[in-house]
This record gives C-alpha cells, structure tokens and sequence, in this order.
C-alpha cells in the first residue's frame, strides 16, 4: 500500500459547534494535522532554530458529546485530550503503511479509546466519541455512541458508523459507563475529492445523507460545507448544540491511478465492534524491605 504524505494545500479543513437556543450540550471538537517534530536543545548555530517540523503524517478530527445536558460537564473535553495524548505516538513513521503497519495502527487507536473511557470512569462522567483519523489514503474511524461519521464522494454520502436500533445496545453505549462498552472501527481508501465528517448526534438526527451529499457538493470549502449543514441541521427554535469537523482532500494534477479509483464500500456494514474495557491493572503497593 502506497501512502502519499499531502501538501497543506492538499487538506482543507473546519469544525465548530453551534447553539441555536440556550442550553448548551457540553460537545467539544478538535482538528488536528499530525507531524513530525524535532526540539533543538543544543546547536552550534548562533542563532539556532528551537524546533523543526517534518511533512503531515495524519489528520484527525475528533467530535465528543457529553451524556449529560450540562455546560459544566467536561466529559467532552476530556475524553478528547486523554486520546489525543495518546494518538501522538500512534503514527507510524514509515514511509509506507504497509499490512502490519495498519494492523499495528488500528490497535493503538483502540488502546486510545480505551484509555480515554478509563479516564471518563474515573471522572464519574461518560461521553459519547467518534474519532475520524487519516494516514493517507487510507482513513481509519472509531465510534462509540450517539455521534455519526460520513464519507462524502461525488456528491454522494455514505454514513461510515453503524446505528443500532436497540436504545440500549452497548453499540451505542458512551465510553466510561461502569459496565464493558463496545466500540467500531472501520477503514475505506480514500481518494482526491473526497470529503470526510463528524458530526454530534443533535445534526445528524436532523439531516439525511441526501441532504448531506448535496451540501458538500455543492460547496467549494470545507468551511461553506461544514457552515452549511449547520445551517440546514438547525431551526431558530432548537435548544441542542450541533457540532461538525469536515475535512475535503482536494484533487490533485498528479493523483495516481489508484487515488482516483479508490471504491467505496459499505462501511457501516463492515464496521467491526471492538470491546472498550479498562486496561488499567492495579499494582499493590511496594512494600518496604528489612534493612
């Protein structure tokens, strides 16, 4: 598998959360381009450069919404920084994302949920996650909860997480609940022109993929896209939050043979559940030897 690192003009990016009424939700978001670092300490330079970047390695684009109708609850923000931490060392820096490489990958972005739902039982609170994380072409989404993801072709969406008709599944259980939770995974190649999104459940309740397909079509950037399905996704009268990250990967001159034709599956289909339970082993205590 070939993996093309992208060009910042390459990747158009946006995300934002909108109230239409008064009560706030508690969703958080984050869009975030991964790359390479390198901090200088020490340097013969006289004027030395403190940090160095390398080329983008991934985006990610994370959409998290509390269990609990309350501005105050940071179940949203924290179930975000606890993955975020730990998707920094998740990237591989091989050239090429090869088959032990993605295996490799899809289990550390399972370790970060599970991370991330150790640290919301500690909390006391829960959150709902959907995590859309790009090494390209190949575009990898983890899910647990309310929220949705959608993968956006030719004017077409295709709803990548998997609903469950039963309100009390655990496929739709938020991570840190006391009790085992289950997340998705899922992974599609993507190609150039393809636009990705996650979304709260509060606009994905409201907007089917018709109208999601036909917004991003007709739109230019990720932000008109993303502006607009908020839009589309709330009335005047509406006391939720609606939250949205769109990223739009921009066709190419040079794109490859394989970049152009990649073929869409059907991914909810295919989603895999994973078990979310808590990794954490507790270690007695050291006790002090006899001198």
């Amino acid at each position: 598998m070939t993996n093309v690192q992208p060009d910042p003009d390459f990747v158009d990016t946006f995300a934002s959360s909108r109230t239409a009424g008064v009560q706030d939700r508690g969703d958080s978001f984050v869009v975030a381009e991964l790359k390479r670092a390198a901090r200088v300490s020490h340097s013969s330079r006289e004027q030395a450069v403190d940090r160095r970047y390398g080329n983008e390695q991934a985006q990610v684009m994370m959409v998290a919404d509390a269990s609990h109708d309350s501005p105050r609850n940071p179940a949203g923000q924290l179930v975000i920084d606890e993955v975020m931490n730990d998707i920094l060392n998740a990237v591989p820096w091989t050239p090429k994302l090869d088959v032990a490489a993605e295996a490799n990958l899809c289990h550390r972005l399972q370790q970060a949920f599970v991370h991330g739902s150790d640290a919301l039982r500690e909390a006391g609170c829960e959150a709902s996650l959907t995590m859309a994380f790009v090494r390209w072409p190949t575009l990898f989404v983890v899910h647990a909860g309310r929220n949705r993801a959608y993968l956006v072709r030719d004017g077409k969406a295709l709803q990548v997480t998997r609903d469950d008709a039963n309100p009390s599944s655990a496929m739709r259980s938020p991570l840190g609940g006391p009790s085992a939770r289950v997340a998705q995974l899922t992974t599609q190649t993507l190609q150039a022109g393809d636009s990705v999104l996650v979304c709260s459940s509060s606009l994905a309740q409201h907007l089917d993929t018709d109208e999601i397909g036909r917004i991003v079509g007709i739109t230019e950037t990720a932000e008109a896209a993303g502006s607009g399905l908020l839009t589309a996704g709330l009335q005047p009268d509406d006391v939720r939050t609606a939250t949205i990250a769109i990223a739009r990967f921009r066709e190419r001159a040079n794109a490859s043979v394989e970049e152009r034709a990649a073929p869409v599956r059907d991914l909810a289909a295919e989603a895999r559940p994973i078990p979310v339970e808590s990794s954490r082993v507790d270690i007695p205590e050291r006790r002090a030897s006899a001198v």
